[in-house]
Parts: C-alpha cells; structure tokens; sequence
C-alpha cells in the first residue's frame, strides 16, 4: 500500500513538473506530454522511507536509583532508620562553612582508612590470606601508637623474620579472640 503511494506521488509530482515545462499545457485539444513511464518508474524509491525514530524514552536511571534505596530502607531495622533520620535531620541544619568543615573530616577519615589498607597490605604480602585477614582483624582493633610501635619493630628485618614476628601477633591475637569467645558463650568464665 505504501509502495503504491509512493509511485502514485512519483507519477503526480512528475506530471506537474511536465506541466509546468510546458505553458498552457492543458489549453490545448492534444493529450498532455506526459513523462515515459519508464522515466516515472526510475524515479520511484527502491525503499520505503525510513520510518522517524521513536521519541527517546524518559531515562529510567533516576528512577531505578530511587527504587533501590527504597528497597534498601525497607530493609533497614527501625533503630537505623532512626539513626539516618537524625544524620538527616543535622546535614539539613548545617551551614555552608560546617559542611565544608565536616566533608574535609571525611576525606581525611576515608585517606586514614586507604592508608591503613595500604599499611596491612606492605605488611602481609608474605602471609596467607587467612593469616592476611587475621592480621587485619588485629591491626584494625590497635590504637595508633601500637600499630607504630609494630611498624617500629619491623623496620629493618628480613622479609622471613618479619613474617615470624607477625605470625607471633597472630598467634596471641588468634589466642585472645578464642578466650574473649569463650568467655561471651560461657559467662561464669574469666579472661585475661
């Protein structure tokens, strides 16, 4: 049907341009020139047109964002969602300046956090990864002037010794962890 629409409007806009050529074309008694019908034929498209492109869908990214955090509230026990709440609720009353001051606090904080990770991995390139996660366990559970202190008392030594050394802190960390677990599952225990 489109393809007769098409050569329907091939042959019009063909007989209109002879017609136009010709000056009182139709004045006369003789039949109008048209166009050959091979000449129409030739001008007729060997494809439809392309069809126009539908109209972009609205982006669904904001929207699927919104969902998922959503989703991921309804998860949320009521005691966090209280604590969200209240953050929310102090980001709101905070000043440019105060956000200023806290954001670089964060930075700060997740820079520490890198540099820790940086720390436990120079540290454990010799170990196992359960030895690996262990330590981290421990190193995390330090304040920062013991973990200087084990930096310290590193320094210098051989990749095997300092390998010994660390699993020597395994070790006791390892013994520590096992007692506190202890005692929590059987409270009539002491730890030391």
């Amino acid at each position: 049907m489109k393809r007769d629409a098409y050569l329907l409007a091939a042959f019009v806009s063909k007989l209109l341009i002879a017609a136009a050529a010709t000056p009182n074309a139709f004045a006369t008694d003789d039949p109008p020139n048209f166009p050959p019908f091979e000449e129409i034929a030739a001008a007729r498209p060997t494809s439809p047109p392309p069809t126009p492109a539908p109209s972009e869908p609205p982006d669904s990214a904001p929207l699927m964002e919104h969902l998922k955090l959503l989703s991921e509230f309804l998860e949320l026990p009521p005691e966090k969602l209280e604590n969200i709440r209240k953050t929310i609720l102090v980001i709101e009353s905070l000043n440019e300046e105060e956000r200023a001051r806290l954001r670089k606090k964060l930075e700060r904080v997740q820079l520490d956090l890198v540099n820790t990770g940086d720390q436990i991995g120079a540290l454990t390139a010799d170990l196992s990864p359960i030895e690996s996660k262990t330590f981290k366990r421990y190193w995390l559970s330090l304040p920062e002037p013991k973990r200087t202190a084990i930096e310290a008392e590193l320094t210098g030594l051989d990749s095997q010794k300092k390998t010994e050394k660390l699993r020597e802190h395994i070790k006791a960390f390892s013994e520590r962890e096992a007692r506190l677990i202890e005692t929590f599952q059987s409270p009539s225990k002491d730890v030391r």
